[in-house]
């Protein structure tokens, strides 16, 4: 599914910590990141991706596409407040994963994820 146009490396393991790591350290409470991290997991889920497989166009250039028919996928299977709750948790995190981008983009400064 991940299709790599730069050099961005990030796998979904890695940004499921970066993100955990922000909201711990901006006070979110353990509840809170794993509810925020419930949207992302239904999201690898329809995929059919693991936390070993590099976030690809799936969180960048075809993100509107695959948004759209993960949106459709939750209509009917989630109350309309969680599917909700989900569309705005995945902005987020693909907010994420720009920075991510632009982080391994960096050059020859060591990034820890």
């Amino acid at each position: 599914m991940t299709t790599q146009t730069t050099g961005f490396q990030t796998t979904y393991g890695q940004l499921k910590a970066h993100a955990a790591n922000v909201q711990t350290t901006r006070g979110f409470s353990k509840q809170q990141v794993m509810n925020f991290a419930s949207a992302i997991n239904g999201w690898m889920r329809r995929l059919n991706l693991q936390d070993s497989d590099l976030v690809g166009d799936e969180l960048g250039q075809r993100f509107n596409e695959h948004f759209q028919k993960h949106a459709d996928y939750l209509d009917g299977r989630v109350s309309t407040r969680t599917a909700r709750d989900q569309a705005e948790n995945l902005l987020t995190w693909r907010r994420f994963a720009e920075e991510c981008k632009r982080v391994d983009m960096l050059p020859a400064a060591p990034c820890a994820h």
